[in-house]
């Protein structure tokens, strides 16, 4: 058994008795093939709050869960629980960097600093330390690519304070000193640098830029974008039944598949291999809003990004094959318990009225519950060199399921690349997305319900799929609280505290 991280055989054999005293454990039920529960337990069970707050992880936790191995607190970003001094959590970046002399990267749709991407490329006790978040990214870390938005930001640009509330803006312009340098050349690092520039393709501005790049030579990519709102531009989706129609709204931004395939084609210069980690984060950003049409932009996106991907495998740039390329597509948490009550054709859209947050559906074909993230299963789906790990972990912490725990993702990365032959590790996140969201833009751009690149992986020979768990501490705290149960401690924790799938399901 591989399920928990350090000392194993103290913490199953805490698990087992916590099992054996609490009624909230679904082991042996699942075993026995219950059947699902109902929808009425579903929505009880990820809506109703608990001390004021439905349980749900937030995206920094999530992140450093996938990045580290290890659960955390809401808003630590790859710090260990607690908040203790040197509490920096090494993450797969950094180990395959150290162990394999892989190049690295991380690219988003959001700011680069962001919880998602800094997760693998920062330590912070905060999320909402952006400016020494970017600082740490782009000159101690110093991946060889980082793409994302914060131009115009408070994520970056016009992150104007550190952690300590000292100014980083010395001369007042109104953008911090790290951006200042960057655009007047003084930063002294290897980053070639290049931003969003009005009126001009961001997509060329980006493949023109990554031209220039030699990673032999030392060289690196730093590329910045993004509305003033810190996002890149949205997708406007057209209500066109039988013919979908998305376009994206601003060109200054390059799109998640362009930045895809910038990306690779200067990672896959390293022979040693790479690490990169690609976030569509316009769709948790969608789903907070409740705006429909926007989220299926977003996953149009993040499909369009990973066609991409299997395009340079195919292709075999640099190397790159199935044999030493590991691809996995995964959410770091859901939002907004979407629930669609009419199936909706190709191209067609429920009728959305409103703004932001208060975005009505009056025709009732589909409906949201929250403007936040539940603690509902996400999809993943791996395909290449040493997906076959995922069915190892499967249903090792939820039995009699197919599902695994974010944290073993990092194991099964790490696992690839020292004992399977994965050289490159491509990691897509849509972050926010559910299997709801997923159908829904599938419907969208094809009538159908699974079209989307990743959705075939698990019926190939080299692929799998199924699910994931995303709770972080807090989430568990309160499960545990309500029912009576310690809360978490990092060698003696009962996972179906933390999920239950009693309660939410073997399948989202």
């Amino acid at each position: 058994m591989k399920p928990y991280h350090a000392r194993a055989f103290q913490r199953a054999l805490v698990f087992a008795l916590l099992a054996l005293q609490t009624s909230c454990s679904p082991v042996k039920e699942s075993l026995q093939g219950q059947a699902e529960p109902s929808q009425a337990t579903k929505d009880s069970y990820f809506l109703t709050e608990i001390d004021g707050k439905v349980p749900a992880t937030d995206s920094a936790a999530a992140g450093t869960a996938i990045a580290t191995g290890r659960k955390t607190d809401a808003g630590n970003i790859s710090w260990k629980a607690g908040d203790p001094d040197n509490g920096k959590l090494e993450t797969i970046a950094e180990t395959l960097r150290r162990e394999q002399g892989f190049a690295l990267g991380i690219a988003s749709t959001v700011p680069f600093s962001h919880a998602t991407p800094a997760a693998f490329t920062a330590h912070n006790t905060s999320r909402n330390n952006a400016w020494d978040i970017a600082h740490e990214i782009l000159f101690t870390t110093a991946p060889e690519v980082v793409i994302g938005g914060g131009y115009a930001n408070k994520y970056f640009a016009t992150a104007l304070h550190d952690q300590q509330g000292s100014s980083t803006d010395r001369d007042q312009n109104g953008f911090n000193d790290d951006f200042d340098s960057f655009r007047n050349g003084t930063h002294a690092t290897n980053y070639h640098y290049v931003e969003r520039r009005k009126g001009q393709d961001g997509g060329k501005v980006l493949l023109e830029a990554a031209a220039g790049v030699q990673l032999d030579n030392g060289d690196k990519l730093f590329a910045l974008f993004g509305t003033p709102a810190g996002n890149f531009s949205y997708y406007d989706v057209q209500d066109t039944p039988g013919a979908p129609q998305l376009k994206q709204k601003e060109m200054e931004d390059p799109t998640l598949a362009e930045v895809t395939t910038a990306t690779l084609k200067l990672l896959s210069q390293d022979p040693d291999g790479f690490f990169v980690m690609f976030e569509q984060g316009d769709i948790d950003w969608s789903n907070h809003a409740n705006d429909y049409q926007k989220m299926i932009g977003g996953v149009y996106d993040l499909h369009q990004a990973v066609l991409s991907a299997e395009a340079s495998i195919d292709s075999n740039r640099n190397g790159m094959s199935w044999q030493n390329t590991l691809v996995i597509v995964t959410s770091d948490h859901a939002n907004s318990y979407l629930q669609s009550h009419t199936v909706l054709g190709k191209g067609d859209l429920p009728l959305q009225q409103g703004e932001p947050k208060q975005f009505t559906y009056p025709d009732g074909d589909i409906t949201y519950a929250t403007t936040g993230h539940t603690n509902q299963l996400v999809t993943v789906a791996a395909r290449g060199a040493g997906s076959g790990l995922f069915e190892e972990y499967a249903g090792q912490w939820y039995p009699g399921t197919r599902s695994i725990d974010n944290t073993h993702l990092h194991a099964i990365m790490l696992q690839a690349a020292r004992e399977h032959g994965a050289r490159h590790i491509i990691l897509f996140i849509g972050d926010g997305m559910h299997l709801e969201h997923e159908r829904a833009a599938s419907r969208y751009l094809y009538g159908k319900d699974d079209a989307l690149a990743w959705r075939g992986w698990g019926d190939r020979s080299n692929g799998w799929s199924g699910y994931a768990a995303t709770w972080d501490i807090d989430t568990y705290n309160r499960y545990a609280a309500q029912v009576g149960q310690p809360g978490f401690e990092q060698d003696a924790f009962n996972p179906t505290l933390g999920y239950n799938p009693q309660s939410g399901g073997a399948v989202p």
